[in-house]
């Protein structure tokens, strides 16, 4: 019956970014997806400053999103799916100590729906100031703790390495 525009819903705009921006050499290498998403995260991080405290201001920002931010530092994450119903990108949302409050500080104004959006985008806000880490796939986005995403993908040495490890040429 209603809809709002969510950050996850940005994903759609990189496609068309790709086919309209003309893109620098450095681009080129790296992938038209890579830049619009770079540039999507850019547009995100100036408009986030515009409404919310700099969480890189240790002072005065910081302390606005600190309990965000421990929480996701004790182990909390946020999976968004783009097809997400209401009730369940609530629930995802409103489990994160601390971020219903930012929002109702610095955006009061809104419906619900509304509400949640500015939820998730302070989520990217602190992911694009490098507080939060990001997973994105095609439908869906994961934020956790920022060393928690830059870990996630390595493993301890010698698990799940064992077949690739030659011990007789150290021994």
């Amino acid at each position: 019956k209603e809809t709002t525009l969510r950050v996850s819903d940005l994903t759609a705009v990189e496609s068309a970014v790709t086919g309209k921006v003309e893109l620098v050499y450095e681009g080129e290498q790296t992938g038209a997806a890579s830049v619009a998403s770079v540039l999507v995260g850019r547009a995100a991080k100036a408009i986030f400053g515009r409404y919310f405290p700099d969480p890189s201001d240790k002072k005065r920002g910081r302390p606005e999103y600190q309990s965000v931010i421990d929480w996701f530092s004790k182990g909390g994450t946020v999976e968004l799916e783009t097809s997400l119903c209401i009730g369940d990108y609530s629930a995802s949302l409103e489990k994160v100590d601390g971020l219903a409050d930012v929002v109702k500080k610095h955006a009061p104004e809104g419906d619900a729906a509304e509400r949640l959006a500015v939820m998730e985008f302070v989520l990217e806000g602190l992911h694009q100031h490098s507080l939060l880490g990001k997973e994105a796939h095609a439908q869906t986005r994961r934020y956790a703790d920022m060393m928690g995403s830059m870990l996630s993908g390595l493993t301890s040495f010698g698990e799940d390495d064992d077949d690739d490890f030659d011990e007789s040429a150290y021994n």
